[in-house]
């Protein structure tokens, strides 16, 4: 009997239950990617607040101040996300005093400026804000934080409908070493602090859930080869000695964990944009889209390792203590 055809044999027979260990690892490596796709997205979107937190150059009140642009702030529900809106009287002192990088021009009445994060919702330089289309006059591509954001006039602020704040924007004294309104509650410290206990915290989760992975492996290897070792006699009548089948079966375990690994690769971003979108919709929180990074193939690398081994060895023991 060839080591192929023993692989083939083992794994059409229900005996060893196949199709359960691909759901096992499949289900814990999606939980895996998942907390880390989550993780990573949302660390991404944290640079915002950090761009926030280093404008010390600019002071934010609600009182009138000497020199200071008046701004009206709103916040926007758009497709899930919820953006920050600024309307001033004169956009482009507003701009220059932000140091903020424009691709096109300043918008009008009816018109509007919009950070290039939002670009694929301008369908055709058009943006539709409550049923109402207005033009897209540019594009904001810097600083971090007005790149989801839109800048338009105090006229099309009141044709959308949308209650404001009164703020004022001056350029902060010399020396200053930051503002209060500018910071809290998001300082520099602050973000790269809970950023990392965050990260720390997932991280520590996604160890477990690996751990948590390699055991059930090997328990469900070791039982699935007691419940198959009226299979494993038969083979061995057959001629197959106790060196093919093992090989076979770190073969077996090798391709069911690729299996269950990819699977659970697709479940867990999948997984992770359906929270996503339930966290915004029931929390406010905005919406962040899973991407694929080096730290989540890295993840995915251990947890191939982990339930491979974990596998192998249960599947070998249970082989070898059955005596065939």
């Amino acid at each position: 009997m060839s080591l192929t055809a023993s692989i083939l044999s083992i794994a059409s027979r229900g005996e060893l239950k196949v199709g359960f260990m691909i759901l096992t690892i499949s289900l814990f490596t999606g939980l895996v990617v998942a907390v880390e796709a989550m993780a990573q997205s949302y660390a991404r979107e944290s640079a915002a607040l950090r761009e926030i937190s280093r404008m010390a150059e600019v002071k934010v009140d609600t009182s009138p101040m000497g020199g200071a642009v008046r701004v009206y702030a709103s916040t926007l529900d758009l497709e899930g996300r919820t953006l920050m809106i600024l309307a001033s009287e004169d956009p482009g002192s507003l701009i220059n005093l932000e140091g903020a990088r424009v691709e096109g021009g300043l918008p009008g009445d009816g018109e509007l400026l919009v950070g290039l994060g939002l670009r694929t919702l301008a369908g055709e330089g058009v943006l539709k804000i409550m049923g109402l289309p207005l033009r897209v006059s540019g594009y904001i591509s810097s600083p971090a934080h007005l790149a989801s954001s839109i800048i338009t006039t105090p006229e099309t602020l009141r044709k959308i409908g949308l209650e404001a704040t009164t703020l004022y924007y001056a350029k902060a004294p010399a020396g200053a070493e930051g503002v209060p309104m500018a910071e809290a509650p998001s300082s520099s410290s602050l973000v790269g602090a809970v950023t990392g206990e965050a990260l720390s915290t997932l991280s520590i989760l996604g160890h477990i859930l690996t751990a948590m992975l390699a055991v059930t492996c090997a328990v469900q290897g070791y039982n699935s080869s007691q419940e198959g070792r009226r299979a494993f006699r038969v083979y061995s009548s057959l001629g197959a000695s106790r060196r093919m089948m093992a090989c076979s079966l770190i073969i077996l375990s090798l391709t069911l964990s690729l299996a269950g690994v990819t699977l659970g690769y697709a479940l867990g971003l999948a997984g992770s944009a359906i929270i996503s979108s339930t966290l915004s919709l029931a929390l406010g929180l905005p919406y962040v889209k899973p991407l694929a990074g080096v730290e989540l193939l890295r993840w995915l690398g251990t947890s191939y390792a982990l339930s491979s081994t974990a596998l192998s060895i249960g599947l070998l023991k249970g082989y070898r203590v059955d005596g065939v």
